[in-house]
């Protein structure tokens, strides 16, 4: 008395298998290009920052990183020096002018120093035009600080609705994949 089994058809299941993992990692990698790019659209076109010189706008990028055969990495970044004073907000804080060319020791807190190159190098006073064409001048400014208007964060959740959207269609490829006969 014996039993014996006959198992057939690893070479299909071992073709399937690879071709679904090739589905889940397309899936992946079109995931993040795709949110990487659809997210930082947004974030250029959807935003509640007024921008004056287009700078903060321009500089708003999507880019992948690192690509695999597994997957991929992406970043949504603003590389404008200010970005991130838009994004997260500013405290309350004083505006000084620089400290002029030449000066010795320490500086205030919000002062700096001026460089060869600043225009006006001899001023020790903040400078600035109304709407109304009238010059102001002020040794001390007492800035209100400025409300965060978050532009990246929403685009971030744009890019993970999108890298979703993906791997969800890439999922049901997978086992339609596996699927098959």
């Amino acid at each position: 008395m014996g039993w014996s089994a006959d198992i057939t058809g690893l070479d299909d299941l071992d073709r399937d298998w690879a071709d679904a993992c090739s589905a889940l990692s397309d899936g992946a990698q079109r995931g993040v290009r795709m949110g990487v790019a659809e997210g930082a659209a947004e974030a250029r076109s959807v935003h509640r920052y007024r921008d004056r010189t287009g700078a903060l706008t321009a500089s708003t990028v999507g880019r992948v990183d690192v690509s695999t055969k597994g997957g991929a990495e992406g970043v949504i970044e603003a590389t404008a020096g200010y970005a991130s004073f838009v994004e997260e907000g500013t405290a309350a804080h004083d505006i000084r002018p620089k400290a002029g060319e030449g000066m010795k020791g320490p500086t205030q807190r919000g002062q700096s120093r001026r460089t060869k190159g600043d225009i006006g190098t001899h001023r020790t006073a903040l400078r600035w035009t109304d709407s109304g064409g009238e010059t102001h001048f002020a040794r001390l400014v007492h800035h209100p600080g400025t409300p965060s208007m978050p532009f990246i964060g929403p685009a971030a959740l744009k890019a993970e609705r999108v890298m979703v959207r993906e791997a969800e269609i890439a999922e049901v490829e997978a086992a339609r994949i596996m699927d098959r006969d």
